[in-house]
């Protein structure tokens, strides 16, 4: 990832969090500098990790806007 003196190891977690239990329902790692892209790979390890398709998303605005 890039830093504000070159490049350095790091990574970029994505949680996803189920709202009224507030547990963890997918995660995801990536070497991508920010969230962009980063929704739709994190709604399929909610499914494959969870077992369940996701009723609703919310997300800040790092995400990218784009219909799902």
């Amino acid at each position: 990832m890039k830093g504000p003196d070159g490049f350095v190891q790091g990574y970029n977690t994505q949680v996803a969090v189920e709202p009224l239990f507030q547990l963890i329902v997918g995660q995801t790692v990536t070497q991508a500098a920010n969230d962009k892209q980063q929704v739709v790979p994190l709604i399929e390890a909610i499914e494959e990790q969870s077992g369940q398709k996701p009723e609703e998303v919310l997300t800040d605005n790092g995400y990218a806007r784009r219909k799902i």
